[in-house]
């Protein structure tokens, strides 16, 4: 890649983060290749595999990798004398141009390369020693150059650590002392939830690329009013969306995703009740075919095996065991849950991005099992990817959808149609102040 000025980024995800077209091309071929073997054909080998593949006349085009040629690699490598990367387990992005030489860092972000951002910051490691490619003349050339972290003690890595020192004191205020007690009077939870609302107003920040793609069929008073903000987007998700609902800010996610496994533990039956995932949907269902369809958008659902009631019960345990794990990702049956142990309606939010049938399903409201009253809260579906387009968008990421009351760029919503901008203030919707 030096030779030709080309660079490459790796990032790597946790289990299930998501799905993307490798994914839907895998499944085609593992489809076909199941469907000969049913039909009476041996595949034993890699190699027996691509040519029944090809003997379909299929278009995606498939290499063998003969052992010949990995055990060629492996002398390779055996010749080399490789650095081990220090916290191996940690790095979840790779950028790399020069041969022998990567940049790496904690967080998978989509960022311009001078982003100061608090945890942004690139680390360089030279994997082979004494290589006559990690020369300065490279580096100079390559297009990295300007794009990544000088090193320590330069300018630049003053600035970022500038950045990180002002980035720690905007958003490092006070947290809640745990929850309005019970009993508490009126002034009491009156004085947490505008503390609530200082901290949230004084951190938030729009998420711009899931503006862009907010639908337009929610109503025009919601369009105008919601507005996606960031979230963390390191497969917890779906839990500091929760958090930024009940506390204003997102340092509760692991008190949020405890209660949902506490949650669809105990209320199992009514998470696979088809009466009870119907109620705030007026789509019409066959008997148990919506909790059969969001076992489908599982990642633990193996495609084409029928459902029958016990492998039903069987998909939605390891989902739930799944999310058990730290940043694992979460789907529709945690919003279900999430609703629940927020005592609040949530609005399902759809981009109006792939397949329409998908949307159809996923764009709706979704009702606790006990309401006591609280307004609607907004959970929208996007990507942090920017490899996708609109007839093949997946989501792999959730972000919450507040009442913002300020001016928006002109490029994302015109001007004749803003409403009152006047006003800078954030309103989020009303705290839940039940000790949840």
């Amino acid at each position: 890649m030096s030779k030709r000025g080309l660079q490459a980024t790796w990032n790597f995800h946790e289990s299930g983060h998501g799905k993307g077209v490798p994914d839907g091309v895998g499944g085609t071929l593992k489809r076909t290749a199941n469907d000969l073997v049913l039909r009476g054909k041996d595949i034993t080998s890699a190699k027996s595999f691509v040519e029944s593949i090809q003997e379909q006349e299929s278009l995606v085009m498939q290499y063998e990798v003969a052992k010949e040629h990995i055990a060629e690699k492996t002398r390779l490598l055996a010749s080399q004398n490789l650095k081990a990367v220090p916290g191996t387990f940690k790095l979840h992005q790779i950028r790399t141009s020069i041969c022998g030489e990567i940049w790496y860092r904690d967080v998978s972000c989509t960022c311009v390369e001078s982003c100061s951002e608090y945890g942004h910051n690139w680390k360089k490691a030279v994997l082979i020693v004494n290589s006559k490619h990690v020369q300065e003349k490279d580096r100079e050339d390559s297009k990295l150059k300007g794009k990544i972290p000088e090193e320590s003690g330069s300018k630049k890595s003053e600035e970022d650590k500038e950045a990180k020192t002002k980035y720690k004191k905007s958003c490092d205020h006070q947290e809640p002392d745990g929850y309005v007690p019970k009993g508490s009077d009126s002034s009491t939870r009156e004085a947490f939830f505008l503390k609530t609302l200082n901290d949230l107003a004084s951190c938030i920040s729009v998420d711009e690329d899931s503006l862009q793609i907010f639908p337009r069929d929610i109503s025009q008073k919601e369009f105008f009013e919601l507005t996606p903000v960031r979230i963390g987007a390191d497969g917890n998700c779906l839990p500091y969306t929760g958090s930024v609902f009940a506390f204003g800010d997102q340092k509760r996610a692991e008190e949020i995703r405890v209660r949902k496994i506490i949650e669809q533990t105990i209320f199992k039956d009514y998470y696979l009740d088809h009466d009870y995932l119907k109620r705030g949907t007026n789509n019409s269902y066959t008997n148990n075919a919506l909790s059969k369809t969001y076992a489908m958008y599982s990642d633990e659902y193996i495609p084409n095996e029928r459902l029958f009631l016990r492998k039903l019960e069987m998909v939605y345990q390891k989902e739930v065991m799944k999310i058990t794990k730290n940043r694992s990702y979460m789907g529709i049956w945690q919003l279900f849950s999430l609703s629940s142990i927020l005592c609040r309606p949530l609005f399902s939010v759809y981009p109006m991005l792939g397949n329409p049938n998908v949307r159809n399903e996923l764009h709706r409201v979704i009702l606790p099992s006990q309401n006591i009253g609280l307004e609607t809260s907004y959970v929208m579906w996007t990507t942090t990817r920017t490899d996708i387009n609109e007839t093949n968008w997946v989501p792999n990421h959730f972000v919450a959808a507040l009442k913002i009351e300020n001016e928006i760029s002109e490029n994302i919503r015109e001007p004749e149609q803003m409403a009152d901008k006047s006003v800078g203030n954030v309103h989020l919707n009303e705290v839940h102040d039940k000790n949840i």
